[in-house]
């Protein structure tokens, strides 16, 4: 008999063969149709929800991603275990000055991670970025701050279910769907009943989703809009530079504002902090509450997973939680000379090591996102992987195991072209965490290393194969 997370793996990789045949039907499915008439059908339905990233859609696939129900426990179970270490770590670094320092914050950071927000969850919404191999998970990354994607999964999820073919498909294979903003709304709900507890406010706060004007994202954002309107709640989308406050109210185009969505994120929040004082000043005063908070940045510093994957820092962890860590957290370390620990434990010089296993290792900023700066040391050779690590040493670079990211094949409409392309594509599985709790998952597909919109990948809902 199994139990725990062995139990969970076991069932988890024994569902594969599942999956894979749920994948065989639905590209069955898709010889038995007219597959231009579903892919303008099915684009029509993403044009009409705005499921776009700037220009281009998010979505050109003609199949979502599918997980069974026996991999949603699995992953379910890990991620909420390493959630709960990382923020017993988060906890850790509020108080310790050496352990800020290590994780890479900046002064301005450390003022605004100092306030307290009126609510104890630091990230009440964030997504891991993983790869799912049958029975198992790798982590690698963690979007702690204003991860986007939820509405657009959402949107997706709709268009296709709005398909006869693909409804048809979900009765017959007894497929199921996770709902996003449902949860995610509830997250910030919860974080505003805990804040208004302290400071009041209205039951059904006025919400407004905060970013700057002009971002390739915002068509998300009218999305979940448009669905906490549907919910009874008020909602505007507000650039953070034309907020107005008056000393009691925060206010854009004399809309008084309760409770902000926080989608600006902080190092952005920072560029522009003198045309953000408004808002600053609001969320200071607890006249606003604002979620994420800003201590949302101890987590989403890439350097959390430094000191997950150290073990001097387990004995904070009970059992369970660093068995989670070892099996899905991938080793990583600060880019800087000196003596850390291998894999294993054993004491190594950190740059004889990156050097001996260049083919193993990538190099990443510590506080970035889309792809940029990383460094992957298979696809260099060994004067320009040392030129890179030169490079980076004085800047707040990461060193990480390198994950390999699972391929599937999936079906593509190029409209440009008016027909349909099969390419075998990385996909990286994104599950969404709200409150600590794994809400569901979303997923993005590229046909390079890089597993993100922002550089050129795209997206498509998950579905629950049960």
């Amino acid at each position: 008999m199994f139990e725990g997370n062995s139990a969970l793996t076991m069932a988890a990789m024994a569902s594969e063969t599942k999956r894979r045949k749920c994948i065989a039907a639905y590209h069955a499915m898709l010889e038995q149709i007219d597959l231009r008439k579903y892919a303008e059908a099915l684009q029509v339905e993403l044009l009409k929800g705005e499921v776009k990233y700037g220009d281009r859609l998010t979505c050109p696939f003609l199949r979502p991603s599918f997980i069974t129900r026996e991999q949603v426990s699995m992953l379910s179970e890990r991620i909420t275990k390493i959630t709960a270490a990382m923020q017993i770590l988060a906890e850790n670094i509020l108080h310790d000055a050496d352990l800020q320092n290590f994780a890479g914050l900046t002064d301005t950071e450390k003022e605004l991670i100092a306030f307290e927000p009126g609510f104890k969850c630091m990230a009440a919404t964030s997504r891991f970025d993983t790869f799912l191999n049958g029975g198992s998970c790798s982590c690698v990354e963690y979007n702690a701050e204003s991860p986007a994607g939820m509405g657009y999964s959402d949107a997706i999820r709709d268009a296709f279910m709005k398909q006869p073919e693909c409804l048809e498909f979900a009765e017959k294979h007894h497929i199921a769907n996770f709902d996003l903003s449902r949860d995610l709304l509830k997250a910030l709900m919860e974080c505003w009943e805990e804040w208004r507890q302290k400071y009041g406010g209205p039951e059904q706060p006025v919400i407004a989703i905060v970013d700057y004007e002009g971002l390739p994202t915002y068509h998300e954002f009218i999305l979940l809009q448009n669905y906490f309107i549907s919910k009874g709640y008020k909602c505007i989308v507000a650039d953070p530079r034309r907020l107005d406050y008056d000393g009691e109210r925060l206010s854009y185009e004399d809309c008084a504002i309760d409770f902000i969505y926080r989608r600006v994120l902080t190092n952005e929040f920072i560029d522009k902090f003198a045309e953000v004082q408004n808002m600053y000043r609001a969320i200071r005063e607890y006249k606003v509450c604002s979620v994420n908070s800003f201590r949302s940045k101890l987590l989403h510093k890439k350097s959390i997973f430094a000191l997950l994957t150290d073990s001097k820092y387990h004995e904070l962890f009970t059992e369970e939680q660093v068995n989670s860590i070892k099996a899905c957290v991938p080793w990583t370390r600060r880019w800087q000379e000196g003596i850390t620990t291998d894999p294993e434990g054993q004491e190594i010089d950190l740059r004889k090591f990156v050097l001996k296993n260049q083919d193993r290792l990538v190099l990443k900023p510590n506080d970035s996102y889309g792809g940029r700066g990383i460094y992957f040391g298979w696809e260099l050779n060994a004067q320009d992987w040392q030129t890179a690590l030169d490079k980076t040493l004085e800047h707040d670079y990461l060193l990480q195991f390198k994950l390999m990211a699972p391929r599937e094949l999936f079906p593509v409409w190029n409209r440009e072209k008016d027909r349909v392309e099969w390419g075998e594509y990385h996909i990286d599985l994104d599950p969404y965490v709200c409150n600590g709790a794994v809400s569901g998952a979303t997923a993005r597909l590229s046909l390079s290393s890089l597993c993100n919109v922002t550089s050129g990948g795209g997206s498509v809902a998950c579905m629950i194969v049960e």
